[in-house]
Parts: C-alpha cells; sequence; structure tokens
C-alpha cells in the first residue's frame, strides 16, 4: 500500500494517502476540538497509537496508548514481562520496516513517539511490536524480516527490487555461517544506498532491521562471521575431542594446543585435561575505544579480527603455536608500552590502541627492512598484483627502502 509523494494520473497533485487509524480520529478532533485532541501524547506527537503487542511477553494483543508511553511500560506493565521469566533482549518497532531496540535503560525508557524512535534508527509504522527474549538471535530476526520485505517489493525500481535479494543472500550465507566481515560492510553500503534512492516509503524502510541490528547487535554478525558459530542459532559450542582409535601418539596436537591441556607420551594415545581446557579466558577489552567481549581467544590477535580490524601479519597462523617473528602485529598499551599482539594475552579491561602514528611508523619501517633484503622483480614475478608483501607496502608507504640496502661492492 506505499504509493508515490504524488498522484499516479498527474504526477503535479499530491494525492491523501491516510489509513483507518488516521481518520478515526477525525470525528472526535471535530466533536472536542483539537486543543484536546493535543492534550493527550507529546508536544511533537500528539493522540494515541494503537500497537500490536506480539513475542515473547505475557500478554499479547491490541494495545491504545498516549503516543509518549515508553516501552518499559509497554513491554512490562500492560505487557506483563517476558514469558518464562527470561531476561528482554529487545524489541522490533513498526512491523517489517521498523528498527530493532535494544534492552538498554535508555531504549527501555525510550518514549514511543516519532521523533525519539527516529533518533534511534526506528519507525512506529504500522505499530506493530516484537518482544524478543534472550534466546533471540538478532542477526537470524534481520534475516527473517528482510525476507518478508523482499517478497513484499513490486519490482519496479532496481535498489529495492536487486538490492533487498543480494542483502537476503548475505544473510542467508552469515546464517550458515559462511559469511565475512566483508559481508558486514557490504550489507552496511547497501542498506544505505537502498534507503536513499529507492522509490517509495517500502524500500526506503526496508533495510531498517539490518541496520539497527548491526548497530546495536554487531556481537552477533560477528559471532556468525568471526567464531563461525552463534551460541544461539548453533547452541553451545561443541569441545574438541581426542578419539582414542584414531590417536597415533604423534604429539602434533599437543604441541599446538593454546591452552597446552593435553597430555600424552609419544606413540601413545592422547588425552584432553578438562580442567586446563577451562581456563580459556573471558571479559571486555577496549580496542581503538571500541567495546569488544571475548571468551576463549587465545591471544589479543584474535580479539582485534573479532572486532573486525584488519591486523597485518606475516608468520601467524590460528591453528599452529605463536611464532611471533614478523612483528607486524604490534600494538601500544594504555602506558604506551608496545609488544606483538599475538604473544599477549587478552585481560579483562585491558585497553589497547592499533593504528597510533607510533604504530604505523614501525609498521612501515618493519616492512622496509623486509624489502631491503627482497629481490626486485615485482614487475616480473608472478605473484605481481597478489603479494602480501607489495600489498602492505602500498597500504603503508614503504616506497623509499633502498637507503637500507647493504652497499653493494
Amino acid at each position: 500500500d506505499f504509493c508515490l509523494s504524488r498522484g499516479l494520473g498527474d504526477v503535479y497533485k499530491r494525492q491523501v494517502l491516510n489509513n483507518v487509524e488516521t481518520f478515526a480520529n477525525v470525528p472526535l478532533i471535530i466533536r472536542k476540538g483539537v486543543d484536546w485532541y493535543r492534550s493527550i501524547g507529546t508536544k511533537t506527537s500528539p493522540g494515541t497509537k494503537a500497537f500490536a503487542l506480539t513475542g515473547n511477553v505475557v500478554n499479547t494483543g491490541l494495545i491504545e496508548v498516549p503516543m509518549g508511553t515508553t516501552i518499559r511500560e509497554v513491554v512490562f506493565d500492560i505487557g506483563g514481562g517476558i514469558r518464562g521469566g527470561k531476561k528482554f533482549k529487545a524489541v522490533q518497532i513498526g512491523g517489517p520496516s521498523g528498527g530493532a531496540t535494544t534492552a538498554s535503560r535508555e531504549h527501555l525508557d525510550l518514549p514511543l513517539d516519532f521523533d525519539s524512535l527516529k533518533s534511534i534508527g526506528a519507525m512506529i509504522g504500522s505499530g506493530g511490536l516484537v518482544v524478543m527474549d534472550e534466546d533471540t538471535c538478532m542477526v537470524e530476526t534481520a534475516r527473517f524480516f528482510m525476507e518478508f520485505t523482499q517478497k513484499e517489493s513490486c519490482g519496479k525500481c532496481v535498489p529495492c527490487r536487486e538490492g533487498t535479494k543480494r542483502m537476503l543472500e548475505i544473510l542467508d550465507r552469515i546464517i550458515d555461517n559462511k559469511g565475512t566481515l566483508e559481508d558486514l560492510d557490504l550489507l552496511e553500503e547497501l542498506a544505505d544506498t537502498i534507503s536513499k534512492t529507492a522509490l517509495c516509503g517500502l524500500g526506503q524502510s526496508a533495510c531498517k532491521p539490518v541496520q539497527s541490528t548491526l548497530k546495536y547487535f554487531r556481537d552477533e554478525y560477528l559471532a556468525h562471521v568471526v567464531d563461525h558459530h552463534c551460541p544461539i542459532c548453533n547452541k553451545e559450542k561443541p569441545h574438541p575431542t581426542i578419539d582414542p582409535e584414531k590417536c597415533k601418539g604423534c604429539g602434533k596436537c599437543r604441541k599446538n594446543c593454546p591452552m597446552e591441556a593435553i597430555t600424552g607420551a609419544a606413540k601413545q594415545v592422547h588425552v584432553i585435561d578438562p580442567e586446563e581446557g577451562s581456563t580459556m579466558s573471558k571479559g571486555i577489552m577496549y580496542i581503538d575505544g571500541q567495546r569488544v567481549p571475548f571468551d576463549g581467544e587465545k591471544n589479543v590477535l584474535a580479539v582485534i579480527r573479532k572486532a573486525g580490524i584488519d591486523m597485518p601479519t606475516f608468520c601467524y597462523y590460528s591453528e599452529l603455536s605463536v611464532y611471533g617473528a614478523c612483528r607486524m602485529c604490534v600494538v601500544e598499551d594504555e602506558r604506551g608500552k608496545i609488544d606483538a599482539s599475538c604473544s599477549m594475552e587478552p585481560r579483562d579491561g585491558m585497553v589497547i590502541r592499533t593504528n597510533t602514528a607510533r604504530l604505523l611508523k614501525h609498521r612501515r619501517m618493519i616492512l622496509e627492512l623486509m624489502l631491503s633484503s627482497h629481490c626486485r622483480d615485482c614487475t616480473t614475478c608472478e605473484k605481481n598484483g597478489s603479494c602480501r608483501l607489495q600489498e602492505l607496502a602500498l597500504r603503508f608507504g614503504a616506497v623509499s627502502y633502498t637507503h637500507l640496502r647493504a652497499h653493494e661492492t
């Protein structure tokens, strides 16, 4: 039922687009006056609003409340709280084209009016209020609403027709734990273009669920694309095991275990000590001002990459023991101390920076040192254009390295 801002018959004549709820207010305004109507609700959003309250809430159904009523009042006073005594997580406002708010105090006490919801990227829309508990995956929620909107697209304009289809494909890939960090950037780029260029209101608001969940629940996207395991969708992450019938006692697993939780003699069956393996660290780090939770990552570099930061390395492979030779992954802590992030253990409350002027200078010099003893046949090398060293040299401006070469005699 979305229409253009001007009539289809004559592009110079505006059309009146209202719904039954709007028309239902007209007789009361005529009988009781504008001042009476404006005494209800807020200054900028007067009157009442009907909402369809549903989801993981005790009391569901249609409700009518004054504009400006808070989410907390609707969910906990009228709705009776979350079913089963579980924790409130989010509420999807405005139907499939609305945004998701979080369980933060700021959002729970947010007034339900046009201006307040717009400030957080949501909208009243059709008046849908879908309450979600702690067992809801917000990535799957965004995918569900995108699937609905994509099917509703009339197909006339390219941004909505093709854009929502591509976004749904990306979300499907992420839900299957096959997505990448680049997919998150692509989702944001597509959402920005679609919302600004789509022909009608459906396309312009179709991306709001994705945009809001990326903003407020980004850690759940990272669980899918970095850990490739969502604790909600996939439940508990399976623990590694050693099959005694297949173990040859080669010692490879024991040497590479980051927690040193595997024991066993050569050519004997190895075993995992559950007590040792349960000491994996957990907490919150602050990386370049970004709050990043960690749970079991064996070093700071793994947490940095979980946060979506591209940290350059040459010698690090997650499946092997830390080597720490290239020193490209150096970071700076709150005291200004510099160390390689691959050899640092994450700690709760740790504050690090990855891109200070000092660090960029050190990375550039390390690259120039590598290039100083490197062959000079880039133009004829088969890896030209796909060389990691070449890529990072250009990225960090390591182009003046001839002064580091040994004097040829």
